[in-house]
């Protein structure tokens, strides 16, 4: 087995009992050896799973928004025509 850093620092929150009872069973579904293990994972994970130190939650975010703003830009593009048409008209 490898030699690991020791783990000297300590991190404490808290959570509901929902909360805690989603993280024990994703824990025992993932295989971790503990709570602690699978937490810590998890965290470590959100910030180096996409290289740039932001999480990859936020990043989807990000290019969703990306995605609607060209979505509506395109609408605005299609009704720009008919809103001045109608404003000549009216």
């Amino acid at each position: 087995m490898a030699i690991q850093k020791p783990r000297t620092r300590l991190i404490n929150f808290r959570v509901s009992e929902e909360e805690y009872d989603q993280l024990r069973q994703a824990s025992e579904k993932s295989g971790a050896r503990s709570l602690s293990d699978f937490a810590r994972s998890a965290i470590l994970h959100s910030f180096h799973g996409n290289g740039n130190g932001g999480s990859a939650a936020i990043d989807d975010i990000d290019r969703k928004v990306v995605e609607m703003q060209d979505v509506l830009s395109q609408v605005l593009r299609q009704l720009h025509p008919a809103v001045i048409a109608k404003s000549e008209h009216a």
